[in-house]
């Protein structure tokens, strides 16, 4: 057991360091990277402009929050909530797809790790399923 936690501290000490280091793009600058996928791609083009349709100002708050607090559970949780509010399951998924395709977390060497300790974040959420 002891092993897992040291595990789990190495994962948030990697993750706070990739933070340090990576900055979170600017609204524009996640924009055109949204846009050249999407000009660009051939197939789930219909699953991207789901996707670009929730991105605004809002879900990019909601993104770039979530960035700079990836070890912060409870944080997340509740931007989860605040955005199950705003859009339903629609939007949690649309921030969870652009966050790990447009953000520095594409990069981050425990990426897998992250994505699934959100899924497990965001369970029970409206109608997110994480576990």
């Amino acid at each position: 057991m002891a092993e897992i936690k040291e595990i789990i501290e190495n994962f948030k000490i990697k993750a706070n360091e990739h933070v340090k280091k990576h900055a979170f793009p600017s609204f524009d600058e996640v924009n055109k990277n949204i846009v050249q996928v999407l000009e660009k791609s051939v197939h789930n083009r219909e699953t991207l402009f789901v996707m670009y349709s929730e991105f605004g100002p809002t879900t990019y708050l909601g993104m770039k929050a979530i960035y700079e607090n990836l070890t912060n559970e409870e944080y997340i949780r509740n931007i989860g909530k605040s955005l199950n509010e705003q859009g339903g399951f629609t939007t949690m998924h649309s921030v969870y797809y652009l966050i790990c395709n447009f953000t520095p977390i594409s990069n981050f060497e425990f990426k897998k790790w992250w994505l699934s300790n959100l899924n497990e974040t965001w369970d029970g959420i409206g109608t997110w399923i994480g576990k």
